[in-house]
């Protein structure tokens, strides 16, 4: 990880402020562009954070009512910033996780895949368990926990939903987050 050392007060700050472990962030972004802020995918996510277009101007639109055009998707220091913005906005998105490692693989596995794609999985591990596999359902069945709130359960249902995909999403959280340790500081 020596090549990104150079972003590391940038992402230890904006983690910071926005409340991923700036470790996490690091991976991922090292995972997503190998540290290059000109990378672009084969399916055109762009910069060190990978972004898309669109989801690029929703989290700065949405998330901090900042008009997109004053966000460079290819300045590192704006990359980092709505990369940890993102990452905290999808993590509180999975408040039915009650471990925090846990519910930051769910977080980078919809950063990877999309959120849709990870609650889908996620409401086919709630079958697998006997609950309802429908959010609201299983909530008002009495929102019992079970297996189906680790990653390394639900993930087992990804292929369900985004086919052979599922494979690098899987590979994505091993690299980003390859142990409980992840988090600590």
């Amino acid at each position: 990880m020596r090549g990104g050392d150079r972003y590391d007060s940038l992402i230890k700050w904006y983690a910071h402020i926005y409340g991923p472990q700036w470790r996490i962030v690091k991976r991922q972004i090292e995972a997503e562009s190998s540290f290059d802020p000109l990378a672009v995918s084969p399916k055109g996510a762009m910069g060190l954070a990978q972004f898309k277009a669109d989801t690029w101007d929703w989290v700065w639109t949405e998330l901090l009512g900042v008009d997109p055009s004053q966000r460079d998707v290819w300045n590192p220091e704006h990359a980092i910033e709505g990369c940890c913005l993102y990452d905290r906005w999808l993590y509180d998105r999975f408040a039915e996780i009650p471990d925090e490692a846990e519910r930051w693989r769910f977080a980078l596995a919809a950063y990877n895949a999309g959120r849709g794609n990870i609650n889908r999985a996620l409401g086919h591990a709630r079958e697998a368990c006997d609950l309802p596999g429908s959010f609201k359902k299983w909530q008002d069945a009495g929102s019992r926990p079970g297996p189906w709130q680790t990653w390394d359960f639900a993930s087992r249902f990804l292929p369900l939903v985004t086919g052979t995909n599922a494979n690098e999403t899987i590979g994505y959280i091993k690299r980003v987050m390859p142990d409980t340790n992840s988090i600590a500081v």
